[in-house]
């Protein structure tokens, strides 16, 4: 298993409806790619966000960055950033067998999100 971890330092808080559109324009193109594993994204603060993709290679990996993600945030997210992403590739090394999908999220705001088909996806495993 291989990931790849972004920090994104916005200028501003981050609006939650970054995300919305982000599971439904980019999430579902991410799953057509043979090897795609998991999003993961973590608000760490109100202007800093971790994103954490995970695929079976690092080969699939270039492959969502390239067929799906550059293109979608170098017009989404690149202009909203105060500093270039911090960006590293790697291998898995440990892997604990845990489900950390949600079938809700929960924004700092308060405001929640019910991603498609991920609350089926839990439910079914």
């Amino acid at each position: 298993m291989a990931a790849v971890v972004n920090v994104l330092h916005f200028k501003e808080p981050v609006d939650p409806s970054l995300f919305t559109r982000a599971t439904e324009e980019l999430v579902p193109r991410m799953r057509e790619i043979a090897g795609f594993e998991a999003l993961q994204v973590v608000q760490t603060s109100e202007t800093e966000v971790v994103l954490l993709i995970f695929g079976d290679t690092v080969a699939v990996l270039d492959r969502v960055a390239t067929e799906v993600g550059s293109r979608w945030m170098g017009a989404n997210v690149v202009p909203l950033l105060a500093a270039r992403a911090t960006h590293r590739t790697g291998h898995s090394v440990l892997r604990l067998g845990v489900r950390l999908l949600p079938a809700k999220l929960a924004w700092s705001d308060g405001s929640t999100l019910s991603p498609p088909r991920w609350s089926e996806e839990v439910n079914r495993a």
